[in-house]
């Protein structure tokens, strides 16, 4: 016969199926480690808000690593310290988030091919969706560059609205410069491997994104609704627009931000969280 753990223990889940004989729940990938266009839902189980956050959100519990995020009909992962889980391969369609540490769930609607970036706060037996970033492979253009373009290239496919333009691995040197809206730099990759730019990186329009980039030079955001997410900034961070988003990046250099409602959720170097170890 098989004994469930006392919650008091606060062993994990995971724990309690590998103890029972059941086969144990595997450890998440990294939030750089997806398939392009794979359907995919990444969740970040209660991120730390940090000082900056302006958008009024329920807020996150302490409890971040050790939980077995599941969706109905499709995989469970183990979070790490960072509280990531990644659920690749979800069929499209009406589904459901559930969680190790509480009886709440979040219902979610996933698309054929979308990346989704869900960040949830759990506290208890509540739980609540505080941030969504979605990045559509099937509804937009999708355009590929590569370090060996010159410079002139990679801009070219940035300047444009409503497109999705991944970056292969490697060092691309030189200044990016985005013109026009709806469009995501998507940075490092299963197949790609970690993307680096060495120069500044100039943002103009709105709903604009950059995710899974090293950013060498100053970043320079202009216009509303625009993001970052799993990327590190060495030097200058400037944002002047309202309803910006900003996930899990590591910031080593000077930050000067202006706008309302922003959300700022688990960046090292922000304040409260100390400068990401190790560096950018």
């Amino acid at each position: 016969m098989c004994t469930r753990f006392a919650p008091a223990v606060l062993l994990s889940f995971a724990l309690w199926l590998t103890a029972c004989g059941a086969a144990p729940v595997p450890s998440s990938q990294g939030p750089t480690a997806v398939v392009l266009g794979e359907t995919t839902l990444l969740v970040v189980v209660n991120p730390v808000v940090n000082d900056r956050n302006q958008k009024t959100i329920a807020m996150p519990g302490t409890l971040r690593e050790g939980i077995v995020v599941s969706v109905d009909g499709g995989a469970s992962v183990l979070t790490g310290t960072d509280g990531i889980a990644v659920l690749a391969k979800v069929s499209p369609g009406d589904r459901v988030l559930s969680f190790s540490n509480s009886s709440a769930t979040v219902p979610v609607t996933v698309v054929d091919r979308e990346l989704r970036e869900l960040a949830v706060s759990i506290s208890g037996d509540g739980a609540q969706l505080i941030s969504d970033v979605r990045y559509p492979f099937a509804g937009l253009q999708v355009l590929e560059v590569d370090p060996q373009m010159p410079i002139t290239q990679v801009n070219a496919a940035l300047n444009g609205s409503n497109r999705i333009v991944l970056f292969s691995g490697g060092t691309y040197t030189g200044d990016i410069v985005f013109s026009g809206s709806g469009v995501t730099l998507f940075g490092a990759g299963v197949t790609g491997g970690a993307v680096s730019i060495n120069g500044k990186v100039e943002m103009n329009g709105s709903n604009n994104r950059i995710r899974g980039t090293r950013i060498g030079g100053n970043l320079l955001m202009n216009g509303g609704s625009n993001g970052l997410s799993f990327s590190s900034t060495v030097q200058e961070l400037r944002s002047d627009g309202s309803s910006a988003v900003f996930v899990g990046n590591r910031i080593c250099g000077a930050v000067a931000i202006t706008g309302t409602n922003l959300t700022f959720l688990g960046n090292a170097g922000l304040a409260p969280l100390p400068a990401p170890a190790g560096g950018c």
